[in-house]
């Protein structure tokens, strides 16, 4: 009787059964994680064993309680002496000798450190239990065409042989999933004493049992002639099939301890990724709220900006002002941007666009400012178009190339590459959806990074850079945002050798639409706008703004203002221009609900969000344009032209 590990810990007072659960619970996960990606290697695996040098372990629950800091390394070893002492104890009051050796058999395997040791042990029991001269395990490779004999122990230790499954016992029970017991072997015309695979003396009788693993016949364990002459009998047959049971566990758990010690570092970095998209979600929440608000706030301030633009001229004393106070705006929306991307509103006005264009024009921007930069482009000429917002793409560019230009301040090489890929190019731990994918690939030869910094590049706020210079939402808005577009990045750094970021973005099947820049001129109309917004502020300058461009105008304040309006003036309304977010009835609902009085009616969207996936649900649902807040005069103008003009 072996006493569970577990269970005479907590008899021990070194550990409480609620940490035990907790271990055992832990066991099981690890079990099922790798079960489901599990590796059919098991030839390679143990072909490469090293006698001398292995030191695979068992992670087991001892293991996992020593982990988890519940019990010391000594006490797990005095436990399993106990166990051990407990378990010979008792076999020794109710069996002979033998019996209580095959009893031992799984307790070895439930608690050996080391694989190796544990299957010589088991080997050499073998021999023990049925009186043979010799044992050895044999493993097929994964062809099935040869065979490596493991654990040999008949005379002195000899390298690992390798032989021919053809002729062979071994090789015959492997083939035929079958035991076999000869006393005669000599008289079989199915086996050839010359390709059997024990070194030394000649084999008069043998027996092998297969060893399965899910049904699946993985090796054999053979044994070979009687100590004392007799033959093998079906009890010998018994006590090895019984043995192999317990090997098959014994190899399954060796492959899944092996892709355990293989992935630890893959589980690691996964593990780490997840904790980034933790971070990202939670100060998106808070952060979503302040940059909704905070681009009202700046919707009111470049509306009237717009408006006092409108009265003056180059020649004004104020003019610099008015536009430095303009600028000073499209920062602080440029901000909002990336504190809007951390909020998982990163679903934009996504169309069919040429990579290549967009990184032309935004490098020759660049370059033409940081002229201490030497920018290379190797762009491919066959580039598959990307499905992305082209607005949130150019960001992106332009973060990298900052990034870049600061790791070099006494200037250096901006290396510029596009190429086509697939999602077996993408880093495994990404788990990459299937398909095509555009690559584009940013580097410089700048200050390079640490481990820890390269660690910490994409995490919101951030900086290596000194106080007042770097807000450390950069890169981590770039990350957001190739996430977004359903994208990967990685970045690869060392210390003083620069840094490579490869991004890696759906290929799309549609053929590129060119990117067009907004005209900057104001376009004015005479139709009637239906304005709706709950911010006071924002619906009077809204109204000013429209009116100066020469637009009718009625207003309402919410949601249900805005369909009781509807209702009764919807005849003389060309166009709404719909706040998305609104108290009680939203710019959802609302849309619904007029469109439900008129099918054809004409809506453009605002909102302090980006386009994120509500915005882009109304949109699909037949809604026509989406502005972001702030907007200025010419760009309103624009978008609402754009929706009139449409036939």
């Amino acid at each position: 009787m072996t006493v569970p590990l577990g269970k005479l810990l907590v008899e021990l007072g070194y550990a409480k059964e609620k940490h035990v659960e907790e271990a055992l619970k832990k066991q099981r996960e690890k079990d099922n994680q790798l079960r489901l990606s599990r590796s059919k290697s098991l030839a390679s695996i143990l072909l490469s064993v090293d006698k001398t040098t292995h030191s695979w372990e068992d992670r087991r629950l001892g293991k996992i309680l020593v982990e988890m800091g519940v019990v010391s390394a000594k006490q797990i070893k005095e436990a399993l002496q106990k166990q051990k002492t407990i378990s010979s104890e008792y076999n020794g009051l109710v069996c002979d000798k033998k019996t209580a050796i095959l009893m031992e058999v799984p307790y070895i395997i439930n608690s050996a450190l080391n694989i190796y040791h544990l299957l010589s042990n088991v080997m050499t029991w073998c021999n023990t239990l049925v009186d043979s001269t010799a044992s050895a395990l044999f493993i097929c490779d994964e062809n099935r065409d040869d065979l490596a004999v493991n654990f040999y122990t008949g005379g002195e230790e000899s390298p690992q042989i390798h032989v021919s499954p053809k002729g062979s016992v071994a090789g015959w029970v492997i083939k035929n999933n079958e035991s076999i017991l000869l006393n005669d072997l000599g008289s079989d015309p199915r086996f050839s004493r010359e390709t059997d695979a024990f070194p030394g003396g000649s084999i008069r009788s043998a027996v092998c049992v297969p060893v399965r693993i899910k049904w699946e016949t993985v090796g054999a364990i053979e044994v070979v002639n009687k100590k004392q002459g007799a033959g093998f009998s079906k009890k010998d047959l018994a006590i090895l099939s019984t043995i192999a049971n317990q090997v098959a566990i014994t190899l399954d758990n060796i492959v899944l301890l092996r892709e355990l010690d293989q992935s630890l570092h893959d589980l690691k970095k996964a593990q780490d990724q997840l904790v980034q998209t933790e971070k990202l979600k939670a100060i998106g929440e808070m952060a979503g709220g302040i940059a909704h608000d905070f681009n009202n706030l700046l919707m009111g301030i470049r509306g009237n900006i717009s408006l006092m633009a409108m009265d003056i001229d180059s020649t004004h004393p104020h003019y610099n002002r008015l536009k430095n106070v303009e600028m000073q705006v499209q920062n602080g929306a440029r901000l909002t941007s990336h504190l809007l991307g951390y909020a998982r509103k990163d679903r934009y006005e996504v169309k069919p666009i040429d990579l290549n264009q967009l990184v032309e024009e935004t490098s020759e921007t660049f370059g033409s400012i940081r002229k201490e930069t030497t920018i290379h482009r190797e762009l491919a000429e066959d580039l598959l178009a990307v499905e992305a917002d082209s607005g949130q793409i150019e960001q992106l560019l332009f973060n990298l190339y900052v990034n870049a230009a600061d790791a070099m301040p006494g200037g250096g090489d901006l290396t510029l590459k596009t190429m086509n890929a697939m999602h077996k190019d993408i880093n495994k731990l990404y788990d990459p959806k299937p398909g095509d994918y555009v690559l584009l690939t940013v580097s410089d030869t700048g200050a390079g990074m640490d481990k820890k910094t390269r660690e910490r590049i994409f995490d919101p706020f951030f900086t290596t850079k000194e106080r007042g210079l770097g807000t450390g939402l950069g890169m981590a808005s770039a990350y957001d945002t190739v996430k977004g577009h359903g994208g990967y990045i990685d970045v690869h750094s060392k210390k003083g050798q620069g840094a490579t970021f490869n991004i890696y973005l759906p290929a799309s099947e549609k053929e590129a639409e060119k990117v067009v820049e907004i005209s900057e001129e104001l376009i004015k109309g005479t139709e009637t706008v239906l304005l709706v917004d709950d911010e006071e502020v924002i619906l009077e300058v809204g109204q000013e703004l429209l009116e100066a461009m020469g637009y009718r105008v009625f207003t309402a304040k919410s949601g249900k203002e805005a369909i009781e309006l509807y209702r009764e003036n919807g005849d003389d309304i060309d166009i709404v221009l719909l706040d998305m977010v609104m108290p009680h009835i939203g710019g959802g609902e609302a849309y619904d609900r007029m469109k439900e009085i008129n099918p054809d009616i004409k809506v453009l969207l605002s909102s302090g969000f980006s386009i994120d996936g509500q915005a882009a649900e109304i949109l699909d649902r037949g809604c026509n344009g989406f502005i972001q807040k702030p907007f200025n005069m010419k760009e309103l103008s624009g978008k609402i032209r754009e929706i009139l003009d449409k036939k």
